[in-house]
Parts: C-alpha cells; structure tokens; sequence
C-alpha cells in the first residue's frame, strides 16, 4: 500500500509538470487571419482600431499561443480564395457549409463564437408564417448556405416546400441588390450581416464560428486548439464573457399561437382582490385602486385582455367566490401550494413578496397573553398568528381596519397587518395611538391564484407575462405607491377623523385641547418618525437606504441636465468583499460605525458624489455620481474604493476590500433608477466572475441573462415534449476499427430556440438542479433504446450515460434507479454510467469514502458498469481509483494531445494505461482525431478508442444503422 501510495503522489506531480504552450520569448510567429467585416464580431473602425467577440477571442487566443496575428479583411468568396491559394493561414468568421465539409480544410475543435441564420423578409413581426405571401423568392449565398438545410429549418416552422423557392446567388452584393429592387421577396442572412439589428422575419439556425485552415496546417490547428483548451480551463464561461459583453438583446413576451388564440377569445377576466389594504389593494367607489391594480393594467396593456375586479366585503368571502369558481383569478395569493388547493385553484409563478409588522396601543405593556385581532381568511393568520398563539388569545374580525379599531379602542392588545398598509394607516392619524416596533414578524411570497375551473392556459400566459414584467417594473409601483402615502397626512385629515373628541375637547376646555392637540402631534410625529426610519434608514448603519435612494436621486438627475447629456452621470453598486468574517473578527456595531465615518467623509471629500445609501447590514452600497470630465467611470470606482478601504475600530486599522459595478444613466429619455441599479449590481456581478474589481455594464449583458430566463422557462416543457435528442457516439477497436460501445450525448431541438449543442445548456442545468431530472430522462431513454434492439434480436453494444453529482446527494437516488432496472429488465453490462471526480465532493473523509462506496457497489448489483470520465484532469482521479470499484477508465483528450508532443507525457500516459490494466478495468482513450493518435496509443496499450476520427455524434438512429451494418 505505501509503494502504491507513493507511485500515486509521483504520478500527480509527473501530471503537473506536463508542458503547456508556452508563448514564445522575442519574435513571436505571424498568422495571417482572413476575416469578413462583421459588426459586433469582427470588424476594424476609421481609425485602425479592431473590436468584436471573435476579435478579442482570437487575440486571448494568440497571447496563449505565442503568436502575432495581421487581420487581412474581403467578401466571403475573397477570404476562402485567399485561403486556398495560402495567402492567408486562416478564416476568422467565416460560415460557410462547404467548408465543414471539404477535405480539404480542418477546423478548430472550440468554436470562436455562435452565429444565427435568419430570413429576412418584407414585412410581418411574428413568427408564426401566416402574414408571408403564398408564394416567395428567397435568395441565399451558394457559396455559404446549404439549400438543404435551409429547406429542413423553413418546413420546421411550418412552412411548406411549395410555398418558396430557393434562388442561389454567388456575389453577396447581387444578394442584397436584388432584395432592395424586390426582384426576390426575401433573403438568408446571418446576424454578423445584420450590422447590430434584428432582422424583420424569424431565425432558422444557430451555427458555431470555428477558425478554419488548410489540411497542411495541422500544426498550427494544434498549438491554437492547446491554447482555447487552456484558456477555457482557467475561464470555463470565457466565450459567454465575450458574448455578453458584445451583444445585446431584450427579454420579449412570446406566446404560442395556441395561447394568443385564448387571449382573442377570452376578451375579459374576472378576478378578485383583498379589499381594505390601501395602498397595497383598496376599492373606492366600486373601482379597484392600488398596486395591484397597476400591476394589472401593466398585463392588460401587453396581454390585451380586460380584467374586471369585484369587490367583496371580506377577504374570506372573496376566497369563498375562487373555491367556487364565481372568479377565474385572485391577484394577491400567499404563494403556498398547500392553501392553493384548500381554495381550489392553482398558482402562478410569485411576483411580490409581502412583510407583516405587529400594531399596539401606544404606551401600553402587553401582557404575557396579549389578546390578538385577526382578520378572517387571511394565509398570514393561519400560518403564523395560529401557530403561534393560543386560541383563546384570538379574536376574529371582518377586516383589517377592524382589527386596527379593536387595537385603538383596547378591545384587543395586538393586531399584525402588512408594512405598506400599517404605514398608510398610521400616517393617516386615525389611530394616534396606535404604534410600531417595525420589526417584521412573517413574510411570503405573493402569486396570482386561477380557479382550478379555469383553462390552465392562463397560467402559462400568466407566468410569461410575470416574467416580462420583471421584478424592476413591479418595484417602481411599489414604491410609488409607498412614497404617495406621505401627501395624505395633514392636521385637517386628523380633525376629520377624529370630530366628536375634538368638539369634546373643545367644549370641556382650551387647555385640554391644546394638550391633546399637542399630543396628537408628537404621536403622529413619532409614528412619521418611526416609518420614515424604516422606509429610508437602513435599521444597523442608520444610513439612508434603497428606499430613499430610488426616492431622491431622480430629482438630482433632473437638475445635472448639462452632465447628463454629456453622459457623465452613472449609478454605482459598490460590494464589500469577506464581509461576514471581518465582521465575525471586529464585532459588527464597532464595523459598522467605522465604515459610517468613511463614507460621511467620503462625501465631504467628493462633491461629485451626489447621494449615497446603503442596503441592510452593509451588503452593498449604491452611489449617484457626477463624473468630472477629467475621470472615467473606471477612475470614479476606483478612486472611491480606496477612500473607503481602511477602517478605524478603536486602535485597530481593519481593511476591506471591494468590487464595484457602474451603469451610466441615459442621456435622455425616461429615467427607471430600480432597472439602473440592478444594471450596476450585474456588472459587478460580471466582473466578478471574470476576476475583475470594476465592471461597467453594457445592454450586451441582457442577452445572456435573458438567454438563462429564456432557457429556464423551456426547459421543463422541454422534457415533457422530448425535445432532448438522443445522440451516440461510437466508441471502437483501434485494431480492428468495428464498434465496441457508444456514448450517450445530447442535442436540443427546442421548439422556440432552435437546435442547440450540449454546452449552451447543461452547465445552467447544474447549477438550478434541473440536470437531476434530465439524467433520469437520459438514462431512460438510452435503456429503452437498448431494450428495443434486444427485443428484435439485434445486437447491442455497451452505451454509457452521464450521471451528475448531484444524485451522489439525491434522496431516493438508488430507489429510483432500481425502479428503471426493474422496467427494462436488460441484461448487466449493456448501460455504463459515466462519473467524473466532482461527483464525489469531500473524499478525504472516512464517512463520504463509506457513502461513495456504498452507491458505486448498489449500482454494480444492479447490473451497471461504472466507468471514471475525464482520468488526469483533476485532483481526486487517483483517490476515486484507489477506493471506488471502477469498472472503465476513460483517459482525457488532454493527456493524448500532451503525449504526442513531449516524450515524458508519453511515458506517464503509457503509466496510466498499464494502471488501468493492472487493476483489471477497460482503458479508453477519448479525443482522437488523427491516425498517428490512433498507432500511439496502440503502440502504449490502449486498444480501445472514442473520437472524431472514427465518427462524430450522430442520432441514434443513424448509429444503429452503422451498428447493424458492422462498421
């Protein structure tokens, strides 16, 4: 064991020493790149300068490398002829089906960046087709475009065969003249052709950009691919870095034409909202008012429907009316699936978040069973009122004022109401006794509630709808709302509310009415007090906070009209980093007072900084700012962040570091400061993850997060419509080149996104957890593939399926896969599950060892083979060697392409293939893509290969085929 263990470390440290491209020191060598001028991807300005995702791809790319490049620009027919004839070593952004084809090129293995193919037409805005004419011309370039392809992309969006008619063309510009005269009625473009704008039509591809050369630049191809393999390693997300950074896009309402038809039909919804909360959803002579209400004539504007509100008397009758289908629709619905259902009705996605405070007599001491007002058929009341109360503590009342009056008048000692309607209430002086400690004691989240009768189309379009709304516009209702309230409270409000004590005041004498008055006075200041405190304090630093942010920076942006439109105005978001453990070392109320001093001076300091608030617990800071036309937003972040470094905490000198983001506010137009300082927080957020301190946002951002949203919303009717397509790679004898096994792989042909590759979705199917569910459908899939064929009598081969290691920590993991065992009874050996070291988190420890054990030998009884993917890229290889029973080793591309360029790699290659052997497990070598791989490793002992060479990923059907036919 101690010889093994020592073998072990020496081979990690051999791994570690394996040569990476080095750049070159002095000259470095020139590549001449041909590209075609593509705004937004690779394009040169007036002044010499180059810009593009492909641009700064390529020069990461080149840094890697150790190599020069010199950008030689042409039409797409120049760039392939220059390339052919080698007056050029390679093609930057060049799409063209042909040259994936032709021999006589080669391809990097990581795409530069992603493209899409649309049809651009005359006229029309949705994408269903019926607005196009009977009969169309559409012109492509022959040169670039498969007319094959196309034809497949226009019949899946419903546009028959005999509808157009493909005109090739070979000179762009002829393309695009006649287009202009009309001679054809539409044309295929790519979005590099768009010059930054979306096209009038529909898109009806996505194509990666790879970098392409001639078969004589094998070389060259390698020491690029070496290098993005580096890149992509140190960077996982770099090309989505480069995309968001150069793109932008919004997030639109789409609706299938299924649920525009039910928005045409339907014409009107009936719907029901908690009546008595003013501001938050009050009716005033039979209108409904509110935030609600606003919220509602957002969704009627973009949904064109009508929602007619009814007013009920109480909050239990209306939720009487949903459980009996009188309403389709609840607007405000505690977002708890439990009390759904004893409502009868389903839920929507939440769009608010809703906080309870607790409401007293002023001055009183409440006893140690206070006497609770609860308002009837309110979620809040049953699950925290009820459960936290004895029930001969409850009284019970018809509304929410109601329960305020029997606080008032000392019927009751306690009542709990929402902090917007608490906040209207007090400040209206109808209750000068009546206080609050703001402490909030329950929250939930808010959805719309839809009959279980109703259609459960409107839940979908309500979900949508919710989701085009976004979190930003729902906010700026609110906080309208909230800051309006503050106009209503005057004296003469408070008199006519309050006439029979004041006429008895009066009446009984002067001085009691000056003494009551002054007294009403100072409650009503108080209480203004208190919820001016928790509407603009932060409640630890006593710093202005988000609240009176979002409140007062607009007028300031109203008055600095000069360095707007000179676009000198930005909002920051500014993050202290490590906050929790200086804290924890410091002690927060001595931080915080020490972070308090920096920034009051820090504005004293910098007149340019116009307003400052802070969020609670100092989580992050927002700033308003004046650029000096000297600075640059980078500088203003910066300058900022050093002022507020260090801390004095008595003697002690504490430093804190920081990352901030910028937006700069629009030099005209309306101002949405919620949407800017979200806008700030992302750009952090961006930076961050590509290890940067200051980021600046930039529109592009949107199109990635709207890209994840867009994803995330499609992929569980994804599942269920069997999108995921099965794809298998084969997995062959080198020796006698026949089929041995096959890989399991994925393509998305979404319905709304088009065909999308493994990894524009799989890595955000890790992080939300949704990979869970797409395993099982995976494995399922895979298992009735193999069932099928044995059921014919054909013959199989072992197929591998990727298992994520997420199951390692599922509940029900090994009981839900003997169930699939059990369904298709097939023989042991015929499904491999494919793991990777990060399945197994913590294996230094005794009890996560015993776990990994466990679940590796329970799916080896149930007739799986176990094989460890990606050997020699990690860490944790040789300790899942060690203690798992592993059944395959599947060695990483990495270790070949390292082995062929460096003798003592190919010696520690040779060392893990006889390890493997020696501890009787199957040895595979991925990533071939070349004969002389193929002699090496045959050469070193490995028999068994997977890779492009001996065939690419293709649909299960079409493996079959080749299985069949004993390729």
């Amino acid at each position: 064991m101690g010889f093994l263990r020592l073998f072990m470390m020496g081979l990690l440290l051999a791994l570690s020493l394996i040569p990476c491209p080095a750049v070159a020191t002095g000259r470095r060598d020139v590549v001449r790149v041909g590209y075609v001028e593509a705004p937004e991807y690779l394009t040169r300005d007036t002044d010499g300068q180059y810009s593009g995702v492909v641009y700064d791809y390529l020069e990461t790319l080149a840094v890697y490398a150790g190599l020069q490049l010199e950008y030689v620009s042409g039409t797409t027919e120049e760039c392939i002829e220059r390339l052919t004839l080698g007056s050029v070593d390679m093609l930057a952004d060049v799409v063209a089906d042909q040259l994936m084809t032709d021999p006589d090129f080669i391809h990097s293995s990581l795409a530069a960046a992603r493209t899409t193919t649309f049809l651009m037409l005359d006229d029309g805005d949705d994408d269903s087709g019926s607005w196009m004419p009977p009969s169309m011309r559409i012109g492509y370039l022959a040169p670039i475009h498969s007319p094959g392809r196309i034809t497949s992309a226009l019949e899946q969006r419903g546009i028959k065969k005999e509808r157009f008619t493909l005109i090739p063309y070979y000179d762009e510009a002829f393309l695009r003249s006649d287009y202009r005269a009309s001679i054809i009625d539409g044309q295929i473009v790519d979005a590099m052709d768009t010059t930054g704008k979306a096209p009038t039509g529909f898109s009806l591809f996505t194509d990666n950009i790879y970098l392409t050369m001639r078969r004589d630049h094998v070389a060259l191809l390698h020491r690029l691919d070496q290098a993005a393999e580096e890149i992509f390693l140190a960077s996982p997300r770099f090309r989505e870095q480069l995309q968001a950074r150069h793109f932008q896009s919004g997030a639109p309402l789409l609706l299938t034409p299924a649920e525009r038809e039910y928005l045409q039909d339907k014409g009107v919804i009936l719907t029901a909202s908690t009546p008595g909360q003013p501001p938050y959803s009050y009716f005033q002579d039979g209108h409904h008012l509110g935030v609600l209400e606003d919220i509602l004539q957002l969704m009627s504007l973009d949904l064109g429907l009508t929602f007619t509100s009814r007013d009920y008397s109480s909050n239990e009758e209306m939720l009487e009316a949903l459980r009996k289908g009188r309403v389709e629709l609840v607007t405000d619905f505690c977002a708890d699936y439990n009390w759904a259902h004893q409502k009868n009705a389903d839920l929507s996605h939440a769009y608010l978040t809703m906080n309870y405070i607790a409401l007293s007599r002023s001055g009183s001491n409440l006893e140690d069973a206070p006497r609770i007002a609860c308002p009837r058929g309110f979620y809040y009341v049953q699950e925290f009122v009820e459960k936290n109360y004895n029930k001969e503590q409850l009284q019970y009342y018809d509304s929410i004022r109601d329960c305020i009056a029997a606080v008032s008048e000392g019927k009751a000692d306690l009542t709990f109401i929402n902090t917007m309607t608490a906040q209207h209430e007090l400040l209206q002086a109808s209750y000068p006794n009546i206080s609050t400690n703001n402490h909030v004691v329950f929250s939930h989240d808010v959805s719309m509630a839809v009959s279980a009768n109703a259609d459960p189309t409107l839940i979908r379009i309500l979900n949508k709808e919710i989701a085009h709304l976004g979190q930003t516009k729902i906010n700026e209702i609110v906080s309208r709302h909230i800051f309006s309230i503050r106009r209503h409270q005057t004296l003469r409000t408070y008199l006519q509310n309050n006439p029979i004590e004041s006429i008895s005041i009066i009446a009984i004498v002067s001085a009691i009415i000056i003494g009551f008055m002054l007294n009403a006075y100072r409650t009503a200041k108080k209480n203004e007090r208190k919820i001016y405190d928790l509407t603009y304090l932060d409640r630890t630093t006593k710093m202005q906070n988000y609240n009176w942010f979002t409140e007062n920076v607009p007028p300031l942006i109203g008055s600095a009209g000069q360095a707007r439109t000179a676009g000198r105005l930005y909002i920051m978001a500014l993050f202290p980093q490590h906050w929790d453990i200086l804290a924890a070392t410091h002690g927060h109320s001595k931080l915080y007072l020490g972070i308090k001093k920096l920034f009051d001076r820090l504005q004293e300091k910098h007149d340019w900084i116009r307003a400052v608030s802070m969020a609670s617990g100092f989580s992050k800071m927002h700033a308003f700012i004046e650029l000096p036309p000297e600075f640059s937003p980078e500088d203003a972040a910066r300058i900022i962040m050093g002022d507020v470094t260090v801390a004095d905490i008595g003697d002690l000198s504490v430093h804190v570091e920081y990352h901030a983001g910028l937006c700069q506010v629009p030099p005209e137009g309306e101002i949405n400061l919620p949407e800017l300082m979200n806008n700030a927080e992302t750009a952090e957020r961006e930076a961050d993850e590509s290890g940067n301190s200051v980021g600046i946002y930039d529109d592009r951002v949107r199109e990635k997060l709207a890209r994840v949203k867009r994803i995330e919303d499609l992929m569980h009717p994804a599942l269920e419509r069997e999108e995921f397509q099965i794809w298998l790679q084969p997995k062959y004898d080198i020796e006698s080149q026949k089929i041995v096994g096959a890989e399991t792989l994925v393509r998305w042909q979404s319905e709304e996104l088009g065909f999308m590759m493994p990894g524009q979705f799989i890595e955000l199917f890790e992080q939300n957890g949704f990979i869970v569910n797409f395993d099982y459908y995976m494995l399922e899939h895979t298992c009735q593939l193999q069932r099928q064929r044995l059921d014919q009598g054909l013959k199989v081969v072992p197929i591998s399926v990727n298992q994520s290691g997420l199951h390692m920590r599922e509940e029900g993991y090994l009981t839900k896969m003997q169930a699939i065992v059990d369904k298709y009874q097939l023989p042991p050996g015929v499904i491999e599950l494919e793991l990777t070291e990060t399945a197994f988190v913590d294996f230094e420890t005794k009890e996560a060892q015993g776990s990994a054990i466990d679940i590796v030998n329970a799916l080896h009884d149930m007739g799986f083979t176990m094989s460890m993917d990606d050997f020699g890229t990690g860490y944790s290889s040789i300790a899942m060697l060690q203690t798992l029973p592993m059944d395959v080793m599947k060695i990483d591309r990495s270790l070949l392409l390292s082995a062929e360029k460096a003798p003592r790699a190919q010696e520690i290659l040779q060392v893990v293939i006889e390890l493997g052997q020696r501890l009787k497990m199957k040895v595979l070598c991925e990533g071939i893509e070349t004969k002389e791989q193929e002699a090496l490793l045959l050469s070193l002992g490995c028999h068994i290969g997977q890779g492009f060479l001996f065939g690419k990923p293709v649909v299960d059907t079409e493996f079959c085929v080749r299985l069949d036919n004993g390729d």
